[in-house]
């Protein structure tokens, strides 16, 4: 019996051991996309400084007022375009 036993848990073992190679492969694979997806979404990251701050501005409509001066897209396009704003204090 004890020999079934050994037989039976090096199967498992081995089972185990090619299940974690197998997650390991994926977990790379994950993480390299996840690289890959962080630097493309830096590409598109603009910082602008030295822009004062004032109470109860809408600050995503003062960037695309900005942009609209510097890129010759519409107001509508810009709006679509530029997502996300935040302030990034001093």
């Amino acid at each position: 019996m004890a020999q079934k036993d050994k037989r039976l848990n090096r199967h498992n073992i081995e089972k185990l051991q090619q299940k974690v190679d197998e997650l390991q492969v994926e977990n790379k694979s994950l993480r390299e996309g996840m690289a890959d997806l962080a630097r493309y979404k830096q590409r598109w990251n603009l910082r602008l400084n030295g822009l004062p701050e004032k109470e109860g501005e809408d600050t995503r409509e003062l960037i695309i007022g900005i942009l609209t001066r510097v890129v010759p897209l519409s107001v509508e396009r810009l709006r679509e375009t530029v997502d996300t704003v935040h302030r990034l204090g001093n």
